[in-house]
């Protein structure tokens, strides 16, 4: 049976769920307010009101009720938030979670087996391959091995396992272990993927150079877009990355971060945080992903920023220095896509058509970015590297600007 929303929301206190999840309510000349649960500075401290069972904040624009609070809160899908809800504050209420919900999945079962594997004596060669690399991505092992619950899924186990009845067929053909009567994912590393503290998929890396190198198992019951591994590790501001160990080693380094499973940059994912930092490989492709994912996200994401990685390597690949300056040096992605699109084209010719591409697709897609600043910058790189193109530069960005001038006063 399903929840009653209209009952719930009636018999839910948004001042009580508020105050229960760490938000004190101040009273102040008849207005209840409280601190941004998005985390944003306010400098009168009372730009967050609470009113008719509802809320608002003034400065970001974050609003709705008690339900929409725990969704964006604690990152959590629209069932999930009415069925916290419901067990919380009325648990008399008839009505279960629903059968799509990511709270009533958790594999950490499977999951304890493939940690206890990976200490097991017999498998000492995987555990010193794992701890190994581990150390060679700069991370104390064993805190990491605990920490993020790493383990390890031997040949054989899976099956071994069935006959134990400590999993079942139906488990192991929603996470894609099974598969047309076929086991995969067997003699790899196993990373969970969490959600709210619950287990929902895993992201398997191999221990040899045969095989694909990774490959991520999500139930079936969850949209795979929606993912992000270390979601849980986040608050108010948010790195991102591409893999796993990127986000285990900025997370361990003091930038919190998660991991999408590639490049491709869901936007909708981001919305909440009041600061998105993109932290890409140095590779073409990680910088070709980071000019799509500021085209993606720049109209949602309140504010963009892309690291420094000037280095051809994966994050977790660099040193502590070179990684503290990447985060440390991180500035806003439009200037990022301008100076990559410039640096990384073939000819100077090519270069200048790209960048000046990305201009004029700034200028249509974002009013925020007037010509004299996206010119700024543009036109500093131009007379550094390319000082006879200078000029041609300045003309189109000029004429586009005439342009765009003639146009509104029309």
């Amino acid at each position: 049976m399903s929840i009653d929303l209209n009952e719930l929301k009636s018999r839910l206190d948004i001042i009580r769920v508020f105050e229960d999840e760490g938000f004190p309510i101040k009273v102040s000349n008849g207005k209840m307010t409280t601190n941004c649960f998005t985390g944003h500075s306010s400098k009168s401290g009372t730009s967050f009101s609470v009113y008719d069972n509802k809320f608002k904040c003034w400065n970001c624009g974050v609003s709705g009720n008690a339900i929409d609070f725990i969704m964006q809160y604690k990152n959590m899908t629209f069932k999930e938030a009415i069925y916290y809800l419901k067990e919380r504050y009325c648990p008399d209420m008839k009505g279960s979670a629903p059968q799509s919900s990511t709270i009533s999945i958790d594999h950490s079962k499977l999951n304890q087996v493939f940690m206890d594997s990976l200490h097991a004596e017999k498998n000492l060669k995987k555990f010193i391959m794992m701890r190994d690399d581990l150390k060679n991505r700069h991370l104390h092992a064993e805190e990491v091995m605990k920490k993020y619950r790493l383990g390890y899924v031997k040949k054989g186990v899976l099956s071994w396992m069935l006959q134990k009845k400590l999993t079942t067929t139906s488990e192991l053909e929603e996470l894609g272990f099974l598969t047309n009567d076929v086991l995969i994912g067997e003699d790899r590393f196993s990373i969970p993927i969490i959600r709210n503290d619950k287990i929902i998929g895993f992201s398997l890396r191999r221990t040899d150079e045969v095989s694909i190198k990774y490959i991520n198992l999500i139930n079936k019951k969850i949209k795979y877009n929606d993912i992000l591994f270390n979601i849980d590790s986040v608050q108010n501001e948010v790195t991102v990355c591409e893999g796993v160990f990127d986000a285990i080693r900025l997370t361990e380094e003091g930038f919190p971060a998660v991991a999408m499973f590639g490049t491709k940059f869901n936007s909708d994912l981001f919305k909440r945080y009041n600061r998105v930092t993109l932290f890409y490989d140095g590779d073409n492709a990680g910088i070709k992903a980071g000019i799509e994912a500021f085209f993606s996200g720049f109209k949602k994401i309140k504010v963009l920023y892309s690291a420094n990685n000037a280095h051809d390597r994966d994050p977790c690949e660099l040193d502590s220095v070179s990684l503290q300056y990447c985060m440390n040096t991180a500035r806003p992605t439009f200037e990022y896509v301008i100076e990559k699109s410039f640096k990384h084209g073939i000819k100077p010719e090519e270069k200048v058509k790209t960048a000046m591409e990305l201009v004029l697709r700034l200028q249509k897609e974002f009013d925020k970015y007037s010509t004299p600043l996206i010119e700024q910058v543009y036109v500093e790189l131009a007379k550094q590297e390319y000082p006879k193109l200078y000029r041609e530069i300045r003309d189109n960005l000029n004429e586009n600007s005439k342009c765009s001038t003639e146009r509104e006063n029309s």
